[in-house]
């Protein structure tokens, strides 16, 4: 099992950082800066709600809750995949393989 107290401090780093990246967004022009950084909050978004429900799991397996960990392992690998998916295209923006507007 993984520890509960690193599960809230990546959880809430990677709010910290969406919420960050969410208002870099607002304000920048589109383009390749804004794209990268938009996927890079996308992927604090998942990761932050995969720690959510990561500890949510965690807490009905020692509560012994069949119900529980059925349906917090089922939301947990759904952003598990977001992250993956974020991560992948995240990369792919930073190496310059995205699909940011040209000008």
């Amino acid at each position: 099992m993984i520890d509960v107290s690193v599960l809230k401090i990546v959880g809430f780093a990677s709010l910290a950082l969406l919420v960050i990246g969410w208002l870099t967004v607002s304000l920048l022009a589109p383009g390749k800066a804004r794209s990268r950084v938009a996927w890079l909050a996308a992927t604090c978004m998942y990761l932050a709600l995969l720690c959510l429900f990561t500890n949510l799991f965690q807490e009905a397996f020692h509560a012994e809750s069949l119900l529980g960990m059925i349906a917090f392992g089922f939301l947990g690998a759904i952003f598990l995949g977001g992250v993956v998916v974020s991560t992948v295209k995240t990369v792919g923006e930073l190496v310059g393989r995205g699909s940011a507007i040209q000008h």
